[in-house]
């Protein structure tokens, strides 16, 4: 038996499918649309594109057919073509894909009509940039983001908020001198040296324990270090993250995440639950203004490696307070 072709109209920026029966079948088995009054459909062009290219549906675009190359064109300011390539995608995994409150909403195959959905996702491309804050609050909501990269093909994550927690409490300590050096601080005192094992700061040396301005600058808003305060001006002159480094630094000292250079790894820092010497680092971090812009393809790259590695990515966004982005990939 040949499947059913519904017919549709193509009316401004949606195609709307007016026979009811034809109608109420594509709302009722394949969850797409929104029906209107008198049972018509009204398809989202994306969503129209992919029963076109399913063989579904046929649609009159001033009285000639059109095909769904023709209907992203239309739309093609939206660029909804990046949008068809992750909706088309989330469909052919199975998945039943509707629009709601301003984005695509997801449900498992055979679920009922009244279930809640299972997430939601916000679909880009990999040129997109996005400020820190926005990832905040895609990851307040436990959003999928679903990346469409050159070649089109979707790759999806997961962002949610995180809250780094360490064994290596911050506690009182006796005050110990600095010297300020070219792009870190020596202490040579005794006090200093047991400061070191009891935090794991610095690196020892035959010559005292050496710390990185990040870590002095901290130990010097404690009152543990002493250091003229002029150490933050030069810090910020030299290392073109540290203010935002900082601030990162300290919430994660606080929590008791012991914070070494994320260097190695390529990130601005790395979290430990306890000693470095004696176990691995479960995160790696991205230190962030909220307003700052970041750029998918770097956000990848961390992304992978932090998986390959087996550790937590995470962006750190700067505030009152810190805030923890975790980015993983996500299998729809």
């Amino acid at each position: 038996m040949a499947k059913a072709v519904a017919a549709g109209r193509l009316e401004g920026d949606a195609v709307v499918v007016h026979d009811p029966a034809d109608a109420t079948r594509l709302h009722a088995k394949g969850n797409l649309g929104e029906l209107q009054s008198g049972n018509r459909l009204r398809l989202r062009i994306v969503e129209a594109a992919w029963l076109l290219g399913e063989g579904k549906l046929e649609v009159d675009s001033r009285g000639r057919p059109a095909t769904a190359a023709e209907l992203l064109a239309l739309a093609g300011g939206d660029r909804k073509e990046v949008e068809f390539l992750a909706y088309a995608d989330l469909r052919g995994r199975g998945l039943l894909v509707r629009a709601r409150a301003g984005r695509w909403a997801v449900w498992p195959r055979g679920a009922p009509p009244d279930a809640p959905p299972e997430y939601a996702v916000e679909i880009l491309a990999e040129r997109d940039a996005v400020p820190a804050q926005q990832l905040l609050a895609w990851a307040g909501e436990q959003a999928v983001l679903a990346l469409v990269d050159e070649d089109g093909a979707t790759t999806y994550y997961r962002a949610a908020l995180e809250e780094p927690a360490g064994d290596t409490p911050v506690g009182p300590m006796p005050s110990f001198p600095g010297a300020i050096l070219s792009d870190r601080v020596i202490a040579s005192d005794a006090a200093a040296g047991r400061a070191a094992k009891r935090e794991h700061l610095g690196v020892v040396t035959s010559a005292g324990l050496v710390l990185s301005f990040t870590e002095a600058e901290a130990l010097r808003r404690r009152g543990v270090l002493e250091v003229p305060a002029t150490l933050a001006t030069r810090a910020a002159a030299v290392q073109p993250h540290f203010r935002k480094a900082l601030p990162v630094y300290e919430a994660l000292r606080a929590a008791g995440v012991v914070a070494k250079s994320g260097f190695k790894f390529g990130t601005h820092l790395r979290g430990y639950r306890g000693d470095p010497e004696t176990g691995h680092a479960e995160w790696l971090l991205h230190c962030a203004t909220p307003e700052e812009t970041l750029h998918w393809a770097d956000l990848s790259r961390a992304i992978r490696l932090s998986h390959g590695v087996r550790k937590r990515f995470l962006v750190a966004v700067v505030g009152e307070p810190v805030r923890f982005v975790r980015l993983s990939w996500f299998k729809p």
